[in-house]
């Protein structure tokens, strides 16, 4: 990443590259994008004689060691607020780096396409900088059912309102969704957001999402997105009854399993969950890579989720998707 894109960036600073930050010292924040480099070199705050407004957001891409590194070694940042790691490695010294930042009003950390090692993410979450996390993302950086523990053992854990797990290493992702701590009643009770993408991993026995969806206790949930989990009937009918549910807003699936084929729903499941109590709030539905079927007719009634603004459908056949273009434009249909 170049200086130039940094400075195209208007809300977050990032630090992937000591120069950068030298640089950042000696001549005048011209934006936001500054604030942070300035903050890493001046224990949190503004370079002296310079804009001593405070950094609430920052970006670490860090191809090398060394800004990860640096962290650790940094003053405390008393402002930020959110934090976003790209391409680090995450191994023993530099999560445990990662680890003594001193920044005691985080709500948001993105770790994204980072390397970590089998106990690197359940130390990281032992320390301080998870405590007040309110939004905590797992973008390509892998996880386990030990980490999971260790983030829901944490005080962050009742106070996580959006979780995202976005997995990659098919080596080291959960064998199970419902055996992990999210199914736990108690375990992370504010969640209003919750993103599950390629979960399972190589070690995975029998894709459990139905048995998760049933068990979820999350009632304050108001949007699930669920991808590369195996969707079937079972999920759909899941969704229809757990009062965990009933309050979704948006829900996204992409139906493509482990296997790479589409998930194949019967008519009648599709319209017990459209016609269900537990998604009348629904203001976003998209099922993509599904084949919905002729199910997708009942939609016709306008009485069937009311609340709809926004709804795309794959699978649906064309002589429903007339029917549906005709009577209810917002939903938008995929053969």
């Amino acid at each position: 990443m170049t200086e130039a894109h940094c400075r195209q960036k208007p809300v977050a600073a990032v630090l992937n590259d000591r120069a950068i930050i030298e640089r950042s010292v000696v001549s005048p924040p011209a934006s936001p994008d500054n604030r942070l480099q300035c903050a890493l070199r001046h224990g949190g705050r503004a370079a002296p004689g310079r804009n001593a407004e405070p950094a609430h957001a920052g970006v670490v891409d860090a191809a090398r060691l060394g800004p990860v590194l640096a962290l650790g070694r940094a003053g405390e940042f008393p402002d930020l607020r959110r934090l976003f790691i790209h391409c680090a490695s995450l191994k023993e010294k530099c999560g445990a780096a990662l680890g003594r930042m001193k920044a005691p009003r985080l709500i948001e950390l993105w770790l994204r396409n980072s390397t970590v090692g089998k106990g690197d993410v359940a130390a990281l979450a032992a320390t301080p900088l998870f405590d007040d996390l309110r939004v905590l993302t797992f973008d390509g950086t892998d996880l386990n059912e030990a980490a999971l523990e260790a983030i829901a053992a944490r005080p962050c854990a009742a106070k996580l309102r959006i979780l995202r797990l976005q997995a990659t290493d098919s080596r080291t992702n959960l064998r199970s969704l419902a055996r992990t701590a999210l199914a736990r009643p108690g375990a992370f009770p504010a969640l209003t957001t919750l993103e599950l993408d390629s979960p399972y991993g190589q070690k995975m026995e029998e894709p459990d999402t139905a048995e998760f969806l049933t068990k979820l206790p999350t009632l304050n949930l108001r949007h699930l997105k669920l991808s590369y989990c195996n969707f079937d009937d079972a999920c759909a009918a899941a969704l229809a009854t757990n009062p965990a549910f009933a309050g979704l807003t948006r829900l996204i699936i992409d139906g493509l399993g482990a296997t790479g084929n589409p998930a194949k729903l019967q008519p009648k499941t599709i319209r017990k969950l459209f016609q269900s109590e537990n998604l009348r709030k629904l203001i976003e539905l998209e099922m993509d890579r599904c084949r919905i079927g002729e199910g997708a007719e009942v939609l016709t009634d306008e009485a069937v989720l009311p609340n709809l603004a926004r709804c795309s459908l794959s699978g649906v056949p064309e002589k429903v998707a007339q029917k549906l273009n005709k009577k209810r434009p917002v939903v938008y249909c995929r053969s």
